[in-house]
């Protein structure tokens, strides 16, 4: 739907606050899929819990290139992982064991720096049910691999080579977890990549109604100092008139957006939006 719809930076720029190709890719695939009206209020719904707690939730960042060597070495314990005392006495002298140690730190720094600075503040709120189970398992993440212990002892220099044994272990007694974790933050941080452009934005939230169709002070994003219009709709066929270059055709892309962005449950670049649910819609310009 997207590459018959409008060009991708049309969409794509003003929700792009991603920090990875996962999420980002999380976030494509999201604007190309229509979805019903109750989905609709769902991810609504979703999208207000962080706008209304955005001075506690906005600071959620990460190091791409940290992330990525995380994620590899997360996700194949199996070549370091001990499976008796003989391993484990061999492990104290292979050459690569300080090697082996560093990752661990690297790994245990960043998903600490992801608890601390912003899943530990996930407190006195909830979000629907969709997300909040994903959030719920990257904070059951944590605690299996305590995280927080494991940081402390690394701030203390007590993260010996015991320690990256045991942590060692630890991932590979959670690997069947280990992809969900993985799928569950880069879905996390989509949402609050939309949530940041809806927010900075002033986008607002549209209301379904079954008899009217009111846009208020809408515009074209893509435009600098755009004009804004408002729009009431009470019969089936519309006449827009005008000399050339007056505008015509932005105010249809203008309409056609919010229409659109209704329709995957996002925000819209009016003051205010009304309009019938959709079944389906054909644009052609």
């Amino acid at each position: 739907m997207l590459n018959s719809f409008f060009i991708e930076e049309d969409l794509v720029a003003h929700f792009d606050f991603t920090h990875s190709y996962e999420a980002k890719q999380n976030l494509k695939n999201l604007l190309q899929k229509r979805i019903s009206l109750e989905d609709i209020s769902i991810r609504q719904t979703l999208l207000k819990t962080f706008i209304q707690r955005w001075s506690i939730l906005e600071g959620f960042s990460y190091s791409n290139f940290d992330m990525k060597e995380v994620m590899e070495f997360t996700k194949s314990p199996k070549r370091y992982q001990l499976n008796g005392f003989g391993d484990t006495y061999r492990f104290m002298f292979k050459k690569e064991r300080f090697a082996i140690k560093a990752k661990c730190i690297q790994t245990i720094a960043f998903l600490n720096n992801l608890n601390l600075n912003h899943f530990s503040r996930h407190t006195n709120f909830s979000f629907p049910e969709c997300l909040q189970n994903k959030i719920d398992s990257i904070k059951k993440f944590f605690l299996d691999l305590k995280i927080d212990q494991n940081y402390k002892d690394i701030g203390r220099d007590k993260f010996a080579i015991s320690n990256t044994i045991a942590f060692l272990n630890a991932l590979g007694e959670i690997q069947e977890d280990i992809d969900n974790f993985w799928v569950s933050l880069f879905e996390y941080e989509m949402y609050w990549s939309i949530a940041k452009g809806i927010h900075i934005n002033s986008f607002t939230f549209p209301v379904f109604d079954n008899d009217d169709f009111s846009i208020a002070e809408f515009y074209h994003p893509l435009i600098k100092n755009a004009v804004k219009n408002s729009l009431t709709v009470n019969r089936n066929i519309i006449l827009l008139t005008g000399p050339n270059m007056a505008g015509k055709s932005t105010v249809l892309k203008s309409i056609s957006l919010c229409v659109f962005l209704s329709h995957i449950g996002l925000a819209v670049p009016a003051q205010s939006c009304k309009m019938p649910f959709y079944d389906s819609f054909l644009f052609s310009i």
